[in-house]
């Protein structure tokens, strides 16, 4: 999966701070967009006919980016989970009965 470099921050990837890397993730992201703009490659020519950006910020905000890195560092992966996966899932199911009683597997 294509994500953001999670590099951004100079920061491990266990130690990103997700609002201080969001931020450098959007000037990123500026200049990605403004240098595929300069290129004006054929949207057709392009994989799954989009740009490099766009797949990004979509894995962006599916939260790809966390479930990659768990992938690449399994000692770390309860970290990961604990502070950027699983807030995610609370936020859409939080209220649902089950969620927790689920959870507590992971």
């Amino acid at each position: 999966m294509i994500h953001p470099p999670f590099w951004l921050t100079n920061d491990e990837w266990d130690e990103i701070r997700e609002d201080e890397y969001d931020l450098l993730r959007l000037e990123f992201m500026d200049a990605l967009k403004h240098e595929e703009e300069k290129l004006a490659v054929p949207t057709a020519l392009l994989p799954a006919n989009q740009p490099l950006s766009a797949i990004m910020q979509r894995a962006w905000d599916m939260g790809t980016i966390w479930f990659n890195l768990a992938l690449e560092t399994p000692l770390e992966t309860n970290r990961i989970f604990y502070y950027h996966i699983q807030p995610r899932l609370a936020a859409a199911h939080g209220q649902d009965p089950k969620f927790r009683e689920i959870m507590q597997c992971y």
